[in-house]
């Protein structure tokens, strides 16, 4: 059986395929601002044919739950509750920002736009994610040295993503499981979410 791994939360389509041993199998991970939902179908159809199986031969379904793009975030997640309610497929989860920060084997941000001069931030310590919030871009204060991934280039610096394959591989396994799809929510941090305190929902 295999896993299906998909990411629709911001500036890319990410739907990767894992064997039982998670391995990656396939892959599509590109920019597709504003077609991700006419993309993900075929995609995944097409990664499917690639390695000779089918939907069928899925028992897993990982998504990023957020925080990002409300509506990118459903497309991903509105196909996920399908599988799971009709063909009894488990749902797990992971965080947005976690899979656009990479393995966190260094400290850094991940910094992406949350529109209306903000921006979603998270920090990375000793390997795991300490801190999670929106802040607005005129506070932000970082250092020419300090580790940036994700959107630098609205804080001045070179954008910079990591290899999704790899990040979706390192983070399958802190993937949180979701017992009910029906309860299944995009994660959204409101403003009162202070940068600097752990997410009600830190992972």
């Amino acid at each position: 059986m295999v896993t299906l791994a998909l990411d629709t939360s911001f500036l890319y389509l990410n739907v990767i395929l894992f064997d039982a041993d998670q391995h990656p199998l396939a892959s599509y991970c590109k920019p597709a601002a504003h077609q991700q939902s006419e993309l993900l179908l075929p995609t995944i159809r097409s990664l499917y044919e690639s390695v000779s199986l089918s939907p069928n031969d899925t028992d897993t379904i990982v998504i990023t739950e957020g925080p990002g793009s409300y509506t990118g975030l459903r497309i991903a997640m509105t196909f996920a509750k399908t599988m799971a309610l009709f063909d009894g497929i488990q749902i797990k989860t992971i965080n947005a920002l976690d899979l656009y920060y990479g393995k966190p084997d260094q400290d850094g941000y991940c910094i992406m736009d949350a529109r209306a001069k903000r921006v979603y931030m998270s920090h990375y310590h000793d390997g795991k994610r300490d801190q999670m919030g929106i802040v607005p871009i005129a506070s932000l204060s970082l250092g020419p040295t300090t580790t940036i991934m994700g959107q630098g280039s609205i804080v001045g610096l070179k954008d910079h993503y990591p290899d999704f394959v790899d990040s979706f591989t390192y983070w399958l396994n802190h993937a949180q499981p979701v017992d009910d799809p029906n309860q299944l929510a995009p994660l959204y941090l409101k403003e009162s979410d202070a940068y600097g305190s752990d997410s009600k929902r830190h992972h």
